[in-house]
């Protein structure tokens, strides 16, 4: 490989570069293929090969330090007794005693798994699962931030890191492609694969940390890290990942791999027509659980048993019902569920939830909960507890429905029914034996006073009173006037009766 002219450094950074001493690196002991030390003690890999590129544009020689692991190099690194640290990513942690180059290599991380473990789409849905990594990565420091799910196991070097999956001592690790690429095939095994990509700003941007107090060796090596091309990369990348054994040629053992080959094409092409249709199938059931959840006036969810309520999975209708996204609750990201909870109600929810478990039954319940613009709202809930093969409960699963509407209806029949029986209430009744005067026909009140008839009962009802006088009464009291009327009718039968008297005064 023709290698390019040298960088043409100015006067001020020459004598920079003669000035400052031996320029110290001290790479990783065991992080192959990037940077490793071989049986013999030297620094090789693919960092070693990009730095000799480095070494020939600006016409320098690095001095390599040897520590016992990482966590050594990084305490050297801080404590000032090495200038250079030459393969890592960029951290804020590790900006505090560092500045990075432009990246010397990119290369993105992927998730890797025993052969049964299903495909990773979204790490933050894993549940009760365990990631293996070497310790003091910058990839750890991100992975105890954004997937809190995940049970972090730390391990000393690579090798122990697949040594874990294989060995199931943790479920999954998230280690670079290329480390995994060569890692599987070197050390065999197997049984571990690729199952999915992390998100894209998980990828490795491989540069140089350079102690703070020397921003000119930080630019001056920029210099030269701009001249190399993409081929340099790739071919010093190829140079490292593909392993190759060369040995006389045995036919006989070509022809048998052939036929294995050949055997393994044929099987791989049933099972990619088994699992195309199994894909087909497994499309059209979550096409149709999700416009299922979507149509919900509510949500589904699956979430711990404890007083948060963590959220390990909750649908899209979260967003219509509380006003929060599903990824806000998911893990208590943004608040948990109990925050939502209106505060009076969340002990009995609670104790309600203990005594399900307990009877071994489906809890239900009504209360109410208070949605991001503070609102309140009613809601229904019925869930189901999930066990283990111990028994022990691992989740709750079931349905949080919206019953506001319901809830006022109801209100507002109680406040109808409560103001009708205000009116009934309201009526005039006459009930009860009343006392009245054999002679006058007075009635005697509540207090004890005597008072007509017609004014006692119209105090007591909505009656209303007229005056007139009876026959009887009309012979009695005023003879005269009934003699007349007597011979005024024999005289016309057809006259009608006399019009009543006037009302008395009262």
């Amino acid at each position: 490989m023709e290698s390019l002219p040298r960088v043409v450094l100015t006067p001020e950074e020459q004598a920079y570069l003669a000035e400052s001493g031996p320029i110290t690196v001290c790479p990783d002991p065991d992080w192959m293929p990037f940077e490793y030390m071989d049986d013999k003690g030297n620094f090789t890999g693919i960092a070693k090969d990009l730095m000799g590129l480095i070494e020939a544009r600006l016409g320098i020689r690095f001095t390599y330090v040897v520590a016992r692991d990482w966590d050594e190099a990084v305490a050297m690194s801080k404590a000032g007794e090495v200038l250079i640290l030459p393969f890592l990513n960029q951290t804020p942690k590790r900006e505090q005693w560092l500045i990075f180059t432009e990246p010397l290599l990119l290369d993105p991380n992927v998730f890797i798994t025993r052969e049964e473990h299903p495909f990773i789409t979204n790490a933050a849905q894993l549940t009760d699962e365990s990631v293996v990594l070497p310790s003091g990565t910058s990839t750890e420091e991100r992975v105890r931030e954004d997937f809190p799910n995940l049970t972090i196991v730390n391990v000393p070097t690579e090798n122990e890191v697949f040594e874990a999956v294989s060995h199931r001592k943790a479920d999954l690790t998230l280690r670079p492609l290329i480390i995994a690429a060569y890692t599987i095939r070197k050390e065999g095994f197997f049984n571990l694969k690729i199952a999915g990509q992390a998100p894209e700003s998980y990828g490795n941007h491989l540069r140089m940390g350079i102690l703070k107090s020397e921003p000119m060796l930080r630019d001056i090596i920029n210099r030269a890290i701009a001249t190399i091309t993409h081929e340099e990369r790739e071919s010093i990348v190829n140079r490292h990942v593909n392993v190759k054994i060369v040995r006389p040629m045995d036919y006989a053992f070509v022809l048998r791999i052939a036929g294995v080959l050949a055997l393994l094409i044929g099987i791989s092409f049933y099972w990619n027509y088994r699992l195309k249709k199994i894909n087909i199938a497994l499309n059209e059931s979550e096409r149709s659980k999700s416009v299922l959840l979507a149509n919900l006036p509510g949500i589904a969810y699956r979430c711990r048993f404890d007083p948060q309520w963590t959220m390990e999975f909750i649908s899209e209708g979260c967003l219509q019902l509380t006003g929060y996204r599903s990824e806000d609750l998911l893990h208590n990201r943004v608040l948990a569920y109990a925050d939502l909870i209106s505060p009076e109600e969340r002990e009995w929810i609670w104790q309600t939830w203990t005594h399900a478990e307990t009877e071994g039954k489906a809890a239900h319940m009504e209360y109410r909960i208070i949605t991001a613009d503070g609102k309140t709202k009613w809601v229904f809930e019925q869930g189901v507890f999930i066990y283990d093969d111990a028994h022990t409960v691992r989740a709750i699963e079931g349905l949080i429905i919206d019953i506001t509407d319901r809830r006022n209806a109801e209100a507002e029949r109680e406040k109808v029914v409560r103001e009708l029986r205000a009116a009934l209430a309201e009526v005039k009744t006459l009930r009860g034996i009343l006392p009245i005067c054999a002679n006058c026909k007075k009635i005697r009140d509540d207090e004890g006073y005597w008072d007509q008839v017609e004014h006692y009962v119209s105090r007591h009802t909505d009656a209303s009173f007229s005056h007139g006088i009876c026959p009887d009464c009309l012979n009695k009291l005023y003879p005269e006037f009934s003699k007349a009327d007597a011979d005024i009718e024999k005289s016309d039968p057809a006259r009608p009766d006399p019009a009543p008297l006037p009302p008395a005064e009262e």
